[in-house]
């Protein structure tokens, strides 16, 4: 991840673990990538040429204080990591989507925070996720414009840092 996304290995072994991982038509052989466990106890997982999950699958949260009034809402684990790169771990809860198939179970969830702030990336699918959340009362702030120009924060990092 360092060299082709900018991010700083010490900050993906902050969050993720080693996982050893196999398919079923290909028993005898197994693949190793990055991953980050998620809420459910599944793992999201990231190679230079898997992106995927083990089930179950579901969000990812990381509690970075007790008692959050406030969350940061990501599409992938990889625009968190790029967050904390250029700007260092917020102050209140994060959660990575992973699929953004999940937005619609956590409205009443992200409901109990007084602020959601939103880092989806720049598509229309997530605009359409980020129009429903807006429509069913969540408090949101969209921070996307943060990375205009960019198709997701990541992206942005890239472009930063001039590679």
């Amino acid at each position: 991840m360092e060299k082709d996304r900018c991010i700083p290995i010490d900050i993906v072994n902050r969050y993720c673990k080693q996982v050893h991982f196999q398919f079923a038509n290909r028993l005898y052989v197994t693949y190793i990538g990055v991953g980050l466990p998620n809420d459910s106890g599944g793992w999201s997982i990231r190679s230079t040429w898997f992106r995927g999950a083990t089930t179950p699958a579901n969000v990812s949260t990381v509690k970075t204080v007790d008692g959050a009034t406030q969350v940061m809402l990501l599409e992938g684990m990889t625009d968190w990591f790029s967050y904390v790169v250029l700007y260092g771990e917020p102050d209140y809860d994060v959660i990575v989507l992973n699929s953004l198939v999940y937005i619609p179970l956590l409205i009443d969830r992200l409901k109990k925070y007084n602020i959601v702030h939103g880092w989806l990336d720049s598509y229309d699918p997530a605009n359409q996720k980020m129009s429903l959340m807006a429509d069913e009362g969540v408090q949101l702030i969209d921070h996307r414009a943060t990375f205009e120009g960019h198709n997701d924060f990541n992206d942005y990092l890239i472009y930063v840092r001039g590679q």
